[in-house]
This record gives structure tokens, C-alpha cells and sequence, in this order.
């Protein structure tokens, strides 16, 4: 069995991300390239489909979460959170790991 250990954290609460079976790899991946397009379009009408595949995304990715909370989401946890369900995070680069520490400073933004 695989158990990836991957975690999402959102107003005090964690969420286990789940590992896909086939089946549900495939609808991710056809989720994942609406969004990917999507998120790549100049068109202004495209911003909305980003967030219903965002959502899509996380009910499969994230179930437990409340999925209406992505319209909550400012644009760089909404990115964080799909990298997390399509396993994506990179390691820690200097920016990145000054932004962490800055969030642990001031849990609150």
C-alpha cells in the first residue's frame, strides 16, 4: 500500500492528500491539463475554469477538504495546494525557504 504522507494545512486544519489508483490518476490528469491550459490563457473568461478545476482537483486530491474554500484562496495557496495533489513541491530553494520561515514568523497572512 502506498501512503505518500503528503498533508495539506488550511485555518488550523490538516488534510491527508490521497494517493491515486489508476482510474483516478487518469481523471486527475485530464483535470490537471484543463487546469494547466486554463491557468496559461490570456482569455479573462478562463480565470473561473481555473477555479472549478482547482476544485475538481481537490475533491480528488484532498476529499476531506471543504472544496468551497478554494474561492477563499489567494492565487499562491491555490497553486500550493494543486502542487501538493499533483505531487509537485520542489525543495526548498533560498525564496522559498524565506517565505516559510517569514509564514512560521506570522502564522496569521
Amino acid at each position: 500500500a502506498l501512503d505518500s504522507e503528503r498533508t495539506v494545512r488550511y485555518k488550523g486544519n490538516t488534510y491527508k492528500v490521497r494517493d491515486f489508483n489508476v482510474s483516478e490518476f487518469v481523471l486527475f490528469q485530464e483535470h490537471f491539463q484543463k487546469f494547466s491550459k486554463y491557468y496559461a490563457s490570456n482569455n479573462p473568461e478562463d480565470a473561473g475554469k481555473v477555479v472549478v478545476e482547482v476544485k475538481e482537483l481537490v475533491k480528488l486530491g484532498v476529499p476531506e477538504f471543504p472544496f468551497e474554500l478554494v474561492n477563499e484562496l489567494n492565487p499562491v495557496q491555490m497553486l500550493a495546494l494543486v502542487s501538493m495533489i499533483a505531487n509537485l513541491i520542489p525543495t526548498a530553494d533560498e525564496n522559498t525557504s524565506e517565505v516559510i520561515e517569514e509564514k512560521k514568523d506570522n502564522p496569521a497572512e
